[in-house]
Order: structure tokens, then sequence, then C-alpha cells
């Protein structure tokens, strides 16, 4: 499962979004080689499209992976997950949500 930052509020959030978190961890262990940690949830300041708010959108740290490797965890989510999420490369961060 993945790891949260402290001071991230994930409660509430969307099953639809929770049930894919031994996914995007089983993922991130493999190619980045550890844990993944989310960095928000329902919490912090987005964009107003942003599905954060219902509970439906993550972040997760990309700060401590190599170069390029945060792309490649990118087009892996995006296989491995479908089309029923989005997975933007942001410049700090991996947003990921759930979004049909």
């Amino acid at each position: 499962m993945p790891e949260f930052k402290m001071g991230v509020m994930h409660s509430n959030m969307a099953y639809v979004l929770t049930g894919q978190y031994p996914t995007i961890d089983e993922v991130h262990r493999r190619l980045v080689g550890r844990v993944a940690i989310i960095t928000s949830a329902r919490d912090g300041a987005h964009k107003r499209s942003s599905l954060h708010d219902q509970g439906k959108a993550i972040d997760i740290r990309i700060s401590d992976m190599g170069v390029g490797m945060p792309e490649k965890v990118v087009k892996e989510l995006k296989h491995t997950l479908g089309l029923r999420f989005d997975v933007i490369l942001e410049s700090d961060h991996i947003h990921l949500e759930y979004d049909p």
C-alpha cells in the first residue's frame, strides 16, 4: 500500500480510487524500487476543476525519482489503470484521478 506524507487528508476518499492503491503501489515499487508516497489527496490548493475535493484524485511524489523515471511511471500507470483514470506528469508530482 502507498504511504502518505505527514498531514495529507485522505479520509473519505472514493473507493474507485482507493481500490487501485495496491496496483499503484505495485507499479511504483516495480519501477522505482520503493513504496509510492501520496503527497496530496483531499487537502491543499488545487485547480477549480480538480477532483481532489471529491476524493477522486491524488498526487504522488517524484522528487526522489531518477531522471526519466517519472515518465516511465506515468506511462505504466496509464497502461495498467486504463482509460477511466487520468495520469498526468506535473512539474513536481504525478497527478492521478478517476475521471471516466
